[in-house]
């Protein structure tokens, strides 16, 4: 992801990347370069186990969840890289999905 794998760092890739949306260009660049999908390996790498410990997660998402409310369009990409995190931690735990996926399977339940 190119991200140190240390809880500070982590924790402080929320609020860059709401510093970068508050103008139309930066908000275009974090577009571009898909830059919540860093999310993805950061939440299903043992290289950043450590780094999650204690409070990081829970910062990480109040983060990303202020990130969404300040920039509206990044809800999209932000739903879809929690979906593809959630699809891919099922996976690592042994979950046999086949062609469909947790999110698909939680629907048909409920």
């Amino acid at each position: 992801a190119g991200v140190l794998p240390s809880s500070d760092a982590v924790g402080c890739i929320p609020h860059a990347l709401d510093a970068l949306c508050l103008n139309q260009a930066g908000l275009q660049a974090v577009k571009d370069c898909n830059a919540l999908h860093c999310f993805v390996s950061i939440f299903t790498s043992k290289l950043y186990l450590q780094a999650l410990s204690g409070d990081t997660p829970g910062a990480v998402a109040s983060g990303l969840d202020e990130l969404m409310r300040h920039a509206p369009s990044l809800r999209g990409p932000g739903i879809d890289t929690c979906i593809e995190i959630l699809n891919r931690v099922a996976v690592i735990g042994g979950a046999n999905i086949g062609c469909t996926t947790i999110v698909e399977e939680i629907s048909t339940t409920e």
